[in-house]
């Protein structure tokens, strides 16, 4: 008997993640970005502000669209939001949707 267990789909999927997240505050403006090393199963992105005492809202009015989604490859995002549009927001977490409806939540960036 072989104790060594013996892969039957190959090696083990790599999961889609954001890999990196920076927000900067301009002028009126703030610039958000973040970049992923795999999208196999990523359907788009929600920016998610988070305010100090915790209360938290999206930002994006609709699903920010994937630039590889379901292709392996990673890719990068850039994304600008009016000071208005940000409603006091103190920090950013990337909320990444895959095609199966669920989400994964990665961050904060603080500004």
């Amino acid at each position: 008997m072989n104790s060594n267990p013996i892969p039957l789909s190959g090696p083990a999927a790599i999961p889609d993640v954001v890999t990196t997240i920076s927000a900067l505050r301009h002028a009126g403006s703030a610039t958000i970005e973040w970049s992923t090393d795999a999208e196999f199963n990523t359907l788009g992105f929600n920016v998610i502000g988070s305010k100090d005492n915790g209360r938290e809202l999206r930002l994006n009015a609709e699903l920010i669209a994937v630039n590889e989604g379901t292709t392996g490859k990673g890719a990068s995002y850039t994304t600008t939001f009016e000071a208005r549009q940000l409603k006091g927001s103190a920090s950013i977490f990337i909320e990444l949707v895959k095609t199966d409806g669920t989400t994964r939540r990665f961050g904060p960036a603080r500004f």
